[in-house]
């Protein structure tokens, strides 16, 4: 191997020579590499390429036959009952249990909760 390594450099130094160069190491282990010409976006060369590349339609999982999103009276009821929840807890201790519903007593407090877990609930529902 060495033998063949000596001749291919024999026969480069004796061409060198003739051509009246000095001779030149070649590295036979390292190879330049080729570099890719850089992707720019939005180009005819780009849009061209992308053409060519045959892309599968991807299925989509369907989430079953409901609403995509939710109707429009959804939100503000949802609020409503969060808000009128909380001025119906406050009112209740602000009055001692005698308001907002008189005879319920801090029943009322239960009314408030009720309808605050009400709007949180529908939280759940609302895309």
């Amino acid at each position: 191997m060495s033998e063949l390594n000596n001749l291919d450099s024999a026969q480069d130094n004796e061409q060198l020579e003739e051509d009246g160069g000095t001779p030149v190491r070649r590295s036979k282990t390292r190879q330049k590499k080729v570099r890719k010409p850089e992707r720019r976006p939005g180009t005819q060369q780009d849009i061209k390429e992308r053409s060519k590349v045959d892309v599968k339609p991807s299925k989509k999982k369907s989430r079953g036959n409901g609403p995509k999103s939710s109707p429009s009276w959804w939100a503000p009821v949802m609020c409503t009952l969060m808000i009128v929840g909380l001025i119906c807890v406050v009112i209740t201790y602000i009055s001692a249990g005698s308001l907002p519903f008189p005879g319920f007593n801090n029943g009322n407090l239960f009314i408030g909760f009720g309808l605050m877990i009400a709007g949180f609930l529908m939280t759940m529902g609302w895309h």
